[in-house]
Parts: structure tokens; sequence; C-alpha cells
């Protein structure tokens, strides 16, 4: 493609410096964890060990007298305030309810189980380790074939693993492909994606 060039401005294939790094490095970044308020609590969470089972009891009293621990909160105390985040369902096809933390059961690794609160993160953490919690395991759900036969639903109040359907016109798909020379047929795994930020989500609340 004659004509076309590279001006100024221009960033694919182009060795471009990273413009923060000499803040970053040489530790004048400003991150959450640099403000300090008068009287601020910091907050761990303890999350599920296991992909899916049944709370069957939390036990909160080593955590709840350990040093600087002003408070521990499990879903089941946070449920009139907090029993879901977000709910992007349909009538058709409603969405579960997501509580800040887990009030029966725990749905994936890392679901929210319980929070403390504490003069100090390090404090919170500590106390996070001596909440003893007892679960029913349960057998997880895991790959698309596994989840479209409904053996095991993942939120039962739903009936479904289903979360949206949707159907359109299509061509005779059948008779396109019966005219083919050759056909190829292919089950293709995406893998997981995650964002790796320097810092994750954090939040500071002041009243």
């Amino acid at each position: 493609m004659s004509g076309l060039t590279a001006g100024p401005g221009r960033f694919i294939g182009a060795s471009v410096q990273r413009r923060e790094d000499p803040r970053l490095l040489t530790g004048h970044g400003h991150y959450v964890d640099d403000i300090v308020l008068p009287g601020m609590l910091h907050a761990a969470f303890l999350r599920s060990p296991i992909a899916r089972g049944r709370i069957e009891r939390i036990d909160l009293t080593e955590a709840s007298q350990a040093p600087g621990v002003v408070a521990v909160f499990t879903g089941h105390d946070l449920q009139a305030d907090a029993a879901s985040l977000w709910n992007f369902g349909t009538e058709a096809y409603p969405f579960p309810a997501i509580p800040a933390l887990a009030v029966d059961d725990v749905r994936f690794v890392g679901d929210p189980v319980a929070v403390v609160i504490a003069e100090s993160r390090y404090l919170a953490e500590d106390a996070a380790e001596m909440i003893d919690v007892e679960y029913d395991f349960q057998t997880p759900v895991i790959g698309r074939e596994p989840a479209t036969r409904d053996a095991e639903i993942v939120h039962p109040e739903l009936g479904s693993n289903l979360a949206w359907s949707m159907s359109v016109e299509e061509p005779d798909v059948a008779a396109a492909l019966a005219t083919c020379a050759r056909v190829v047929t292919e089950t293709i795994h995406q893998h997981r994606h995650v964002n790796v930020p320097m810092e994750g989500r954090a939040i500071i609340a002041h009243c």
C-alpha cells in the first residue's frame, strides 16, 4: 500500500517509553494505601477455599476477641442492607442475587464469607485467619457442557444454569455444509483472561 507512512503520534510498532516509570520507581507513586485518615479502620476478607459448598457453621469467637478488632461481619449481618450488589437480569432471565458476603453457600473459590474490621490491616488479616468455617462440599460446575446439562444447579433459586438465550432466523446450515469440499469440526477452548493492575480495587469511606 504505497503512499501510507506512519507519521508523528503513531504507536504501532514503535518503542514507546512509559512516562510513569520514574515516579513509580523512585517511590513517588500515590496509592490508596498511602492515604491515612484519623481513626481509620481496615477491612480484611475471609474467602472461600472451595469452588462450591454449603456454609454449615461459622465461628467468629476467636476473631472477635483478637487485638485491635472492632467488628466481624458475616453475610447474615449484611443481608438487610446488601442483599445483592447488582442485578442485570430480566423478567425472563433473572440474575442471581450477589450478596456482599456469602449467606448460605459459596459458589466460587474466593467467594467472600466474612469480613473483619480492625485498627490496622495486619490485625484485620490476622483475625480473619482465626475465623473457623465448616463447609459441606458440593460438586462444582466446570465447563460449558456440564453446565448446560443442568445436572448440578449453581443457583437453585433460578432452576437452571442458563443465564441467557436468544434465537435468530438462521440459513440452512446443513445444506450449505453439504456442498462444501471439506468440513472441519473443532471445539475451541478460550483461556481465562484477567487484568493484573499494580493496585487492585480499593476504597476509603470517610464520614
